[in-house]
Protein backbone atom coordinates (compact mmCIF):
# COMPACT_ATOMS: atom_id res chain seq x y z
CA UNK A 1 0.00 0.00 0.00
CA UNK A 2 2.86 2.17 0.88
CA UNK A 3 4.60 1.79 -2.46
CA UNK A 4 1.12 2.45 -4.49
CA UNK A 5 0.78 6.17 -2.27
CA UNK A 6 4.20 6.85 -3.48
CA UNK A 7 4.34 7.65 -7.08
CA UNK A 8 0.49 9.66 -6.10
CA UNK A 9 3.01 11.81 -3.47
CA UNK A 10 5.94 12.32 -5.84
CA UNK A 11 3.14 13.30 -8.88
CA UNK A 12 1.54 15.40 -6.33
CA UNK A 13 5.09 17.56 -5.03
CA UNK A 14 5.66 17.98 -9.05
CA UNK A 15 2.72 19.76 -9.33
CA UNK A 16 3.04 22.13 -6.34
CA UNK A 17 6.35 22.96 -7.70
CA UNK A 18 4.82 23.51 -11.14
CA UNK A 19 1.98 25.41 -9.98
CA UNK A 20 3.96 27.73 -7.70
CA UNK A 21 7.36 28.06 -10.63
CA UNK A 22 3.77 28.91 -12.93
CA UNK A 23 2.80 31.79 -10.19
CA UNK A 24 6.20 33.05 -10.04
CA UNK A 25 6.28 33.32 -13.50
CA UNK A 26 3.17 34.93 -14.02
CA UNK A 27 3.58 37.54 -11.37
CA UNK A 28 7.24 38.29 -13.19
CA UNK A 29 4.81 38.89 -16.83
CA UNK A 30 2.25 41.29 -14.77
CA UNK A 31 5.25 42.83 -12.97
CA UNK A 32 6.79 43.14 -16.84
CA UNK A 33 3.23 44.34 -18.49
CA UNK A 34 2.85 46.87 -15.32
CA UNK A 35 6.13 48.21 -16.49
CA UNK A 36 5.34 48.62 -19.51
CA UNK A 37 1.71 50.02 -19.13
CA UNK A 38 3.21 52.36 -16.89
CA UNK A 39 6.10 53.62 -19.34
CA UNK A 40 3.54 53.57 -21.88
CA UNK A 41 1.20 56.08 -19.93
CA UNK A 42 4.07 58.17 -19.08
CA UNK A 43 5.03 58.35 -23.04
CA UNK A 44 1.25 59.20 -23.65
CA UNK A 45 1.52 61.37 -20.72
CA UNK A 46 4.56 63.22 -22.64
CA UNK A 47 3.68 63.36 -25.82
CA UNK A 48 -0.20 65.09 -24.33
CA UNK A 49 2.12 67.95 -22.25
CA UNK A 50 5.08 68.42 -25.37
CA UNK A 51 1.72 68.90 -27.68
CA UNK A 52 0.02 71.32 -25.35
CA UNK A 53 3.37 73.24 -24.83
CA UNK A 54 3.78 74.00 -28.92
CA UNK A 55 0.37 75.58 -28.70
CA UNK A 56 1.51 77.76 -26.17
CA UNK A 57 4.37 78.89 -28.11
CA UNK A 58 7.34 78.25 -25.30
CA UNK A 59 10.65 79.62 -25.38
CA UNK A 60 13.46 77.58 -26.28
CA UNK A 61 14.24 77.24 -22.64
CA UNK A 62 11.00 76.37 -21.75
CA UNK A 63 10.54 73.34 -24.23
CA UNK A 64 13.62 72.23 -23.60
CA UNK A 65 12.88 71.86 -19.79
CA UNK A 66 9.28 70.31 -20.91
CA UNK A 67 11.14 67.85 -23.17
CA UNK A 68 14.09 66.87 -20.54
CA UNK A 69 12.08 66.44 -17.63
CA UNK A 70 9.31 64.24 -19.59
CA UNK A 71 11.89 61.89 -21.05
CA UNK A 72 13.62 61.73 -17.62
CA UNK A 73 10.22 60.71 -16.48
CA UNK A 74 9.40 58.36 -19.77
CA UNK A 75 12.95 56.34 -19.15
CA UNK A 76 13.07 56.81 -15.22
CA UNK A 77 16.84 58.64 -15.52
CA UNK A 78 18.67 60.61 -13.09
CA UNK A 79 18.68 63.76 -15.37
CA UNK A 80 19.30 65.08 -18.94
CA UNK A 81 20.11 68.09 -20.73
CA UNK A 82 19.42 69.68 -24.59
CA UNK A 83 22.44 71.50 -26.00
CA UNK A 84 21.54 73.61 -29.58
CA UNK A 85 23.97 73.96 -32.36
CA UNK A 86 24.63 77.71 -32.82
CA UNK A 87 25.73 77.68 -36.51
CA UNK A 88 27.40 80.98 -36.43
CA UNK A 89 30.43 79.47 -34.19
CA UNK A 90 30.19 75.59 -34.71
CA UNK A 91 29.58 74.68 -31.17
CA UNK A 92 27.23 73.11 -28.60
CA UNK A 93 25.31 75.57 -26.02
CA UNK A 94 23.42 74.34 -23.55
CA UNK A 95 19.52 74.93 -23.48
CA UNK A 96 18.21 73.27 -20.50
CA UNK A 97 20.35 70.83 -17.69
CA UNK A 98 18.12 69.45 -15.12
CA UNK A 99 19.14 69.97 -11.32
CA UNK A 100 20.64 66.18 -11.11
CA UNK A 101 21.70 65.25 -14.52
CA UNK A 102 25.31 63.79 -13.83
CA UNK A 103 28.23 65.76 -15.66
CA UNK A 104 27.73 65.09 -20.06
CA UNK A 105 31.51 67.07 -20.79
CA UNK A 106 34.79 66.59 -19.23
CA UNK A 107 35.18 68.57 -16.22
CA UNK A 108 38.71 70.02 -16.17
CA UNK A 109 40.47 69.53 -12.68
CA UNK A 110 40.50 73.00 -11.41
CA UNK A 111 36.55 72.92 -11.68
CA UNK A 112 36.93 69.69 -9.73
CA UNK A 113 38.82 70.86 -6.93
CA UNK A 114 36.40 73.73 -6.70
CA UNK A 115 33.67 72.16 -6.39
CA UNK A 116 35.12 69.83 -3.41
CA UNK A 117 34.89 73.47 -1.59
CA UNK A 118 31.44 75.01 -3.31
CA UNK A 119 28.99 72.59 -5.29
CA UNK A 120 27.28 75.80 -7.05
CA UNK A 121 30.99 75.67 -8.89
CA UNK A 122 30.55 73.24 -10.98
CA UNK A 123 26.20 73.45 -11.39
CA UNK A 124 27.73 77.16 -12.96
CA UNK A 125 30.46 75.51 -15.18
CA UNK A 126 28.25 72.93 -16.80
CA UNK A 127 25.90 75.71 -17.85
CA UNK A 128 28.10 78.04 -18.98
CA UNK A 129 30.36 75.87 -21.01
CA UNK A 130 29.79 75.33 -24.28
CA UNK A 131 31.01 72.33 -26.32
CA UNK A 132 32.52 72.08 -29.85
CA UNK A 133 29.71 70.21 -32.33
CA UNK A 134 32.62 67.25 -33.23
CA UNK A 135 33.70 66.78 -28.95
CA UNK A 136 33.12 64.83 -26.20
CA UNK A 137 29.94 61.87 -26.51
CA UNK A 138 27.62 65.03 -27.51
CA UNK A 139 30.00 65.73 -30.32
CA UNK A 140 30.12 62.07 -31.04
CA UNK A 141 26.09 61.28 -31.43
CA UNK A 142 26.17 64.63 -33.56
CA UNK A 143 28.80 63.36 -36.52
CA UNK A 144 26.97 59.38 -36.52
CA UNK A 145 23.33 60.98 -36.73
CA UNK A 146 21.54 58.47 -34.85
CA UNK A 147 21.00 57.58 -31.29
CA UNK A 148 23.67 56.18 -29.29
CA UNK A 149 23.76 53.98 -26.08
CA UNK A 150 26.75 54.56 -24.22
CA UNK A 151 27.13 52.42 -21.58
CA UNK A 152 30.15 53.67 -19.44
CA UNK A 153 30.67 57.31 -20.28
CA UNK A 154 34.70 57.41 -18.58
CA UNK A 155 35.39 54.23 -20.83
CA UNK A 156 33.80 55.83 -24.06
CA UNK A 157 36.61 56.46 -26.39
CA UNK A 158 35.47 60.36 -26.98
CA UNK A 159 37.34 60.96 -23.26
CA UNK A 160 40.19 58.92 -24.24
CA UNK A 161 42.59 62.15 -24.90
CA UNK A 162 41.00 64.12 -23.63
CA UNK A 163 42.88 67.17 -21.73
CA UNK A 164 39.47 67.42 -19.30
CA UNK A 165 38.85 63.41 -18.13
CA UNK A 166 35.41 61.66 -17.03
CA UNK A 167 35.57 59.72 -14.08
CA UNK A 168 31.86 59.62 -12.99
CA UNK A 169 30.13 56.28 -13.46
CA UNK A 170 27.27 57.22 -15.73
CA UNK A 171 25.61 55.64 -18.78
CA UNK A 172 24.00 58.05 -21.23
CA UNK A 173 21.11 57.60 -23.88
CA UNK A 174 22.00 60.59 -26.35
CA UNK A 175 20.30 61.28 -29.74
CA UNK A 176 20.86 64.01 -32.11
CA UNK A 177 18.01 66.66 -33.22
CA UNK A 178 17.34 66.80 -36.46
CA UNK A 179 14.66 68.53 -38.61
CA UNK A 180 14.63 69.40 -42.25
CA UNK A 181 17.48 67.58 -42.66
CA UNK A 182 19.10 70.17 -40.41
CA UNK A 183 21.04 69.83 -37.13
CA UNK A 184 18.93 71.32 -34.03
CA UNK A 185 21.05 70.09 -31.54
CA UNK A 186 21.36 66.92 -28.87
CA UNK A 187 18.93 65.43 -26.51
CA UNK A 188 20.89 63.44 -23.23
CA UNK A 189 19.47 61.23 -20.94
CA UNK A 190 21.87 60.00 -18.19
CA UNK A 191 21.70 57.76 -14.95
CA UNK A 192 24.34 56.84 -12.20
CA UNK A 193 25.14 53.16 -12.16
CA UNK A 194 23.79 52.31 -8.85
CA UNK A 195 21.02 53.75 -10.22
CA UNK A 196 20.95 50.44 -12.75
CA UNK A 197 21.65 50.32 -16.42
CA UNK A 198 19.03 51.43 -19.49
CA UNK A 199 17.10 48.34 -21.12
CA UNK A 200 17.11 47.70 -24.92
CA UNK A 201 13.42 48.94 -24.08
CA UNK A 202 14.28 51.87 -22.69
CA UNK A 203 17.18 52.87 -25.44
CA UNK A 204 13.58 51.91 -28.08
CA UNK A 205 11.30 54.09 -26.05
CA UNK A 206 14.25 57.55 -25.83
CA UNK A 207 14.59 57.08 -29.81
CA UNK A 208 10.63 57.36 -30.63
CA UNK A 209 10.80 60.13 -27.95
CA UNK A 210 13.78 62.02 -29.22
CA UNK A 211 12.31 61.98 -32.86
CA UNK A 212 9.31 63.82 -31.95
CA UNK A 213 11.62 66.01 -29.49
CA UNK A 214 12.21 66.95 -32.89
CA UNK A 215 9.66 67.57 -34.66
CA UNK A 216 8.41 69.66 -31.75
CA UNK A 217 11.49 71.97 -31.76
CA UNK A 218 11.39 72.35 -35.41
CA UNK A 219 7.99 73.13 -35.68
CA UNK A 220 8.25 75.78 -32.60
CA UNK A 221 11.08 77.59 -34.51
CA UNK A 222 9.56 77.46 -37.72
CA UNK A 223 5.95 78.67 -35.93
CA UNK A 224 8.38 81.52 -34.01
CA UNK A 225 10.24 82.70 -37.12
CA UNK A 226 6.97 83.25 -38.67
CA UNK A 227 5.44 85.39 -35.84
CA UNK A 228 8.61 87.08 -36.08
CA UNK A 229 8.51 87.80 -39.82
CA UNK A 230 4.72 89.30 -39.42
CA UNK A 231 5.85 91.57 -36.52
CA UNK A 232 8.13 93.00 -38.57
CA UNK A 233 6.38 93.24 -41.67
CA UNK A 234 3.90 95.18 -39.15
CA UNK A 235 6.29 97.48 -38.16
CA UNK A 236 7.35 98.13 -41.52
CA UNK A 237 3.69 98.43 -42.42
CA UNK A 238 3.71 101.65 -39.52
CA UNK A 239 6.63 103.27 -40.72
CA UNK A 240 5.34 103.30 -44.18
CA UNK A 241 2.59 104.83 -42.81
CA UNK A 242 5.32 107.29 -41.06
CA UNK A 243 6.61 108.12 -44.09
CA UNK A 244 3.70 108.73 -45.85
CA UNK A 245 2.75 111.46 -43.33
CA UNK A 246 6.13 112.73 -44.11
CA UNK A 247 5.59 113.40 -47.59
CA UNK A 248 2.72 116.46 -48.70
CA UNK A 249 -0.74 115.73 -48.20
CA UNK A 250 -1.91 118.18 -51.30
CA UNK A 251 -0.65 119.81 -54.13
CA UNK A 252 0.25 123.67 -53.84
CA UNK A 253 -2.09 125.56 -56.67
CA UNK A 254 -0.44 127.76 -58.82
CA UNK A 255 -2.08 129.70 -61.54
CA UNK A 256 -1.08 128.47 -64.91
CA UNK A 257 0.78 124.98 -63.76
CA UNK A 258 -0.69 121.80 -62.56
CA UNK A 259 1.22 120.18 -59.97
CA UNK A 260 1.06 117.14 -58.60
CA UNK A 261 3.23 114.56 -56.67
CA UNK A 262 2.92 110.89 -55.21
CA UNK A 263 4.90 107.92 -54.00
CA UNK A 264 4.78 104.43 -54.86
CA UNK A 265 7.49 102.20 -53.51
CA UNK A 266 9.18 99.47 -54.90
CA UNK A 267 8.80 97.55 -51.44
CA UNK A 268 7.11 99.38 -48.11
CA UNK A 269 9.65 101.32 -47.64
CA UNK A 270 11.04 103.95 -50.10
CA UNK A 271 14.04 106.41 -49.88
CA UNK A 272 12.14 108.75 -52.60
CA UNK A 273 11.68 112.36 -50.76
CA UNK A 274 9.58 115.29 -52.53
CA UNK A 275 8.72 118.38 -50.83
CA UNK A 276 7.35 121.84 -51.97
CA UNK A 277 9.08 124.28 -50.12
CA UNK A 278 7.77 128.50 -50.38
CA UNK A 279 11.36 130.38 -50.84
CA UNK A 280 9.67 133.69 -50.80
CA UNK A 281 6.96 135.46 -52.34
CA UNK A 282 5.11 133.87 -55.26
CA UNK A 283 8.12 131.86 -55.21
CA UNK A 284 7.85 127.65 -54.85
CA UNK A 285 10.52 125.53 -54.59
CA UNK A 286 9.99 121.59 -55.73
CA UNK A 287 12.56 119.49 -53.19
CA UNK A 288 12.89 115.78 -54.91
CA UNK A 289 15.54 113.77 -53.00
CA UNK A 290 16.74 109.56 -53.50
CA UNK A 291 18.32 107.89 -52.22
CA UNK A 292 20.22 104.96 -53.88
CA UNK A 293 18.81 101.71 -52.62
CA UNK A 294 15.69 100.51 -51.13
CA UNK A 295 13.89 98.73 -47.89
CA UNK A 296 14.79 100.86 -44.28
CA UNK A 297 18.19 102.26 -44.70
CA UNK A 298 17.09 104.29 -47.70
CA UNK A 299 13.48 105.30 -45.82
CA UNK A 300 15.84 106.33 -42.30
CA UNK A 301 18.36 108.69 -44.64
CA UNK A 302 15.02 109.76 -46.54
CA UNK A 303 13.31 111.24 -43.10
CA UNK A 304 16.67 112.58 -42.17
CA UNK A 305 16.63 114.91 -45.44
CA UNK A 306 13.24 116.11 -44.81
CA UNK A 307 13.83 116.51 -41.34
CA UNK A 308 17.30 118.75 -42.29
CA UNK A 309 15.75 120.59 -44.90
CA UNK A 310 12.63 121.77 -43.05
CA UNK A 311 14.83 122.81 -40.00
CA UNK A 312 16.94 125.77 -42.10
CA UNK A 313 16.04 128.73 -44.29
CA UNK A 314 15.66 128.13 -48.09
CA UNK A 315 18.95 130.03 -48.78
CA UNK A 316 20.59 127.18 -46.47
CA UNK A 317 19.58 124.54 -48.90
CA UNK A 318 23.01 124.11 -50.25
CA UNK A 319 24.84 123.99 -46.64
CA UNK A 320 21.92 121.63 -45.23
CA UNK A 321 22.51 118.99 -48.37
CA UNK A 322 26.52 119.40 -48.20
CA UNK A 323 26.13 118.22 -44.45
CA UNK A 324 24.83 114.81 -45.26
CA UNK A 325 28.25 114.15 -47.40
CA UNK A 326 29.81 113.05 -44.02
CA UNK A 327 26.98 110.73 -42.49
CA UNK A 328 26.41 108.87 -46.11
CA UNK A 329 28.19 105.73 -46.75
CA UNK A 330 30.20 104.48 -49.46
CA UNK A 331 27.20 102.25 -50.79
CA UNK A 332 24.71 105.38 -50.55
CA UNK A 333 23.57 108.21 -53.02
CA UNK A 334 21.99 111.38 -52.36
CA UNK A 335 20.48 113.67 -55.02
CA UNK A 336 18.50 116.87 -53.96
CA UNK A 337 17.16 118.82 -56.50
CA UNK A 338 15.04 122.41 -55.74
CA UNK A 339 14.00 123.91 -58.68
CA UNK A 340 12.25 127.24 -58.26
CA UNK A 341 9.18 128.34 -60.96
CA UNK A 342 11.01 131.91 -60.97
CA UNK A 343 12.95 131.73 -64.12
CA UNK A 344 14.91 134.40 -64.27
CA UNK A 345 16.99 132.46 -61.32
CA UNK A 346 18.88 128.94 -61.70
CA UNK A 347 17.90 125.80 -60.74
CA UNK A 348 19.72 124.98 -57.73
CA UNK A 349 20.43 120.56 -57.31
CA UNK A 350 23.54 118.69 -56.00
CA UNK A 351 24.37 115.07 -56.14
CA UNK A 352 26.23 113.39 -53.47
CA UNK A 353 28.38 110.34 -54.29
CA UNK A 354 26.86 109.49 -57.66
CA UNK A 355 23.76 110.83 -59.79
CA UNK A 356 20.23 108.85 -58.82
CA UNK A 357 17.90 111.29 -60.53
CA UNK A 358 16.93 111.49 -63.66
CA UNK A 359 17.37 115.40 -65.28
CA UNK A 360 14.78 117.85 -63.92
CA UNK A 361 12.80 118.33 -67.46
CA UNK A 362 12.58 122.96 -68.06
Amino acid sequence: ARSLLRPDALVVTILVFALQNQRRRFRHFRRKFSDLEGEEHRMFTFLHDLGLAIESEPSPTVLSRIIVDGIDKVVAARGGAIYFVNADNGFLNPSYISEECPPLIGIPVEIRKKAERDPRALESHLRLSRVAVDDGILGHCLSVGEPVHIRDVKSHPAFRDAFSAYTDNVSVLVAPLRHANKDLGVLAVARRHEDGHFTANDFAVFRAAAEQSSFAIGNARIHREANEKRAMENELRNAREVQRILLPQQDPLIPGFRISGTNLPARIISGDYYDYVELAEDKLGIAIADVSGKGVPAGLLMAMCRSSLRSVAPGESLEVTVGFHARLSATRTLTLRIPSNDYDEPVFGITLKAVATAPLLT
